[in-house]
């Protein structure tokens, strides 16, 4: 087994940058998962706006309006002034400005709706089309009582009636009461996951495959079929020793969620995104010829996979482009589970359909590309033999 101790011996020397990794990240997750628990909701309410009524009407049609935008929002006595409407709604001391012209009673009374009210707001600002919203409602109602030949003050005196009644909002939150936090660790995982097997496993392969180091061994009695055995076997015993690692610290920060079902599933998840890892570790480590070039790897592909596929920005977030070239990449498969799982705290409520496709599939990258990394591998050692 002295390939196999070998192999070891280089991985060992390299611990400290490996733990640093590992170090930081957990502290990271740690912060986030704090941080982004979700809030309990608020009730909800209604939003009272700063609003301004230039009545030039002065009658009973224009002061019931006047008193039914009071009651909603805050009614800012200004006078009429152009100047000073500007600048009250340009440092925002009001958010609307409405003008009721002479004659607006009149125009209820006789069915006409043209120019009846006129409005100064925000450009394209929510507030204003809530409010417009709201004066609306009124109006209509206003002139149906008119229509169904009320008087202008049964009229408003039924419709101000009828404005008053309110509906019961009930907020519901679809997310449980206690959320799980091991689902933030997890969701970073695939990220440092891949960075270290990378730099731990391909510095080792980088060795193996120097080629004074490779005629030697092919020179010696040493078959060449052993050496590639427990070069497989140290691949297998480090990268598990390094996911075994992250894993017991999952399970000392979040020891009871990782024992729950749905804990083992992404545990599982992990476990397979973890082979595609070591592929991809000695894949690149076929073709990495000098430390450098390897740390460059590394950073490529562990940071490109994270931001393409969803690790640093959700899924949700990204363009219908960049998903549709994620799908290609096996990150994006293990983020689509995680990403199903995070607020599920029963395994009964898993969709398994997609959660055996998502693990078949991020098997069927590791058999890629570890097919990819033998032939790859074929090609230099004929390539060294010629």
């Amino acid at each position: 087994m002295q390939v196999f101790n070998c192999f070891l011996k280089i991985v060992w020397k390299n611990k400290f940058s490996l733990l640093i990794f590992m170090v930081l990240f957990s502290a990271l997750v740690v912060i986030i998962s704090q941080t982004a628990q979700v809030q309990p909701y608020a009730n909800y309410e209604d939003s009272h706006l700063p609003v301004a009524v230039i009545d030039n009407d002065q009658s009973e049609a224009s002061a019931a309006l006047t008193d039914y935008i009071d009651s909603r929002h805050e009614l800012i006595d200004l006078p009429n002034d152009k100047e000073k409407l500007q600048d009250a709604l340009f440092y925002r001391n009001v958010e609307y400005i409405l003008f009721i012209p002479e004659g607006f009673q009149n125009k209820l009374l006789n069915g006409l709706d043209d120019m009846l009210l006129e409005n100064v707001k925000l450009p394209d600002s929510i507030s204003g089309i809530y409010i417009d919203n709201q004066i609306d409602a009124y109006i209509s109602t206003l002139k149906a009582y008119l229509n169904a030949e009320y008087t202008i003050l049964e009229a408003i005196t039924s419709a101000s009636h009828n404005m008053e009644a309110t509906t019961a909002v009930t907020i519901y939150n679809s997310t449980p009461d206690q959320q799980e936090l091991s689902p933030f660790y997890f969701q970073f995982l695939p990220y440092i996951l891949i960075s270290v097997i990378i730099n731990a496993l391909g510095s080792v392969l980088i060795a193996f495959n120097r080629s004074d180091l490779a005629k030697r061994i092919e020179s010696s009695s040493f078959r060449l079929r052993d050496r590639n055995m427990q070069i497989a076997l140290g691949c297998v015993a480090s990268s598990l020793c390094i996911w075994l690692v992250l894993i017991f610290v999952s399970f000392g920060l979040y020891g009871g969620e990782i024992l729950g079902a749905v804990g083992i599933f992404r545990v599982l998840n992990s476990a397979v995104y973890l082979a595609v890892c070591v592929c991809v570790a000695f894949l690149v480590g076929q073709l990495a010829k000098s430390g450098m070039a390897l740390a460059a790897a590394s950073n490529v592909v562990s940071l490109g996979m994270s931001f393409l596929c969803g690790v640093f920005v959700p899924q949700e977030l990204l363009g219908s482009g960049v998903l549709s070239a994620a799908k290609f990449l096996p990150a994006y498969w293990y983020i689509k589970t995680n990403d199903m799982m995070f607020d599920i705290i029963e395994a009964g409520m898993i969709d398994m359909k997609v959660y055996k496709e998502s693990i078949f599939i991020q098997l069927g990258f590791a058999a890629a590309i570890f097919a990819v990394a033998l032939v790859v591998s074929r090609q230099k050692k004929l390539g060294s033999v010629a």
